[in-house]
């Protein structure tokens, strides 16, 4: 009886002491949750080469002008306004907006003979629509028919920058 009358008095002990602990009020907090979206552009799929062969001034001017595209592709934030620009590495100057009637690229041999060429782009100036709704720049390169009939033979070459500016 004693083992019983022991048991029930820590029953209520601890009854008395739980019903003590979420006695009053309740009490809550708010907390703030943001984040913050960043504006962001990015070539994902990039031309490796424009590669023009066989350049022959001896051929009449049948084969050229000529046309090489790429299929660079970029994406911007959804709503980021963006201008692509392109600069060549001989030609120098400045980047450009490649829309239009394009830039001016230059090919070297190295010994200071040159093959000027064209660039365009599509696309270069627009919204962004995110990530997976690629825009395709689709560079061109284009040597018009008067650019090498006195070019020097060998090989020459440029290196194009494509930037794109948001």
């Amino acid at each position: 009886m004693k083992k019983i009358l022991l048991i029930a008095a820590v029953l209520v002990i601890v009854a008395v002491m739980a019903s003590g602990a979420f006695a009053g009020s309740a009490s809550s907090s708010q907390i703030n949750v943001s984040g913050t979206v960043v504006g962001t552009c990015k070539i994902n799929t990039d031309t490796t080469a424009l590669a023009f062969t066989s350049i022959d001034p001896s051929s009449g001017n049948t084969a050229y002008p000529a046309t090489k595209t790429g299929d660079t592709t970029a994406y911007c934030t959804k709503g980021n306004t963006y201008v692509v620009t392109a600069l060549s590495q001989n030609a120098g100057g400045v980047a450009t907006a490649c829309a239009g009637a394009g830039i001016t690229g230059r090919l070297d041999d190295g010994s200071g003979n040159f093959i000027n060429y064209t660039l365009t782009c599509t696309d270069v100036i627009g919204q962004g629509f995110g990530p997976g709704n690629d825009v395709s720049l689709a560079p061109v390169a284009t040597i018009d028919t008067t650019a090498y009939p006195n070019a020097v033979a060998g090989s020459y070459s440029d290196k194009l920058t494509l930037t794109v500016n948001f």
